[in-house]
């Protein structure tokens, strides 16, 4: 299924998703690395959106909205700050990563646990 889906995409995908640290992430120790590889047939960037969002599926930060990026592999990352500047809670929390180009569109979730 992966695989017609990736061709009906245009081979818009993304492969694969890294944490670090990838069992407990504790914001004011250090940041979340966030990597990622986009594969696509070409060299134009690709709109990408990074939103964390809590286990109750709230929206608890935009990390970034429709920023150009390019195939291959990518890093962000993320203070472990709301959209208001407040260190989250502890808890579970999802990492939502999606890409779109000319209508294709894809996405991969991660999820980490926060605790300080």
């Amino acid at each position: 299924m992966e695989e017609k889906e990736n061709k009906e995409l245009g081979k818009l995908s993304i492969k694969d998703v890294q944490i670090s640290p990838n069992a407990y992430f504790a914001p004011e120790m250090n940041r979340l690395n966030i990597r990622y590889n986009i594969l696509f047939n070409g060299n134009q960037p690709i709109n990408t959106t990074i939103d964390i969002y809590d286990v109750k599926g709230n929206l608890v930060r935009n990390l970034i909205n429709t920023s150009p990026k390019y195939p291959g592999w990518n890093a962000d990352q993320w203070d472990g700050k709301d959209e208001f500047g407040k260190v989250v809670k502890n808890g579970r929390y999802f990492i939502v990563i999606t890409i779109e180009m000319n209508g294709k569109k894809d996405s991969k979730t991660k999820h980490l646990a926060v605790f300080k």
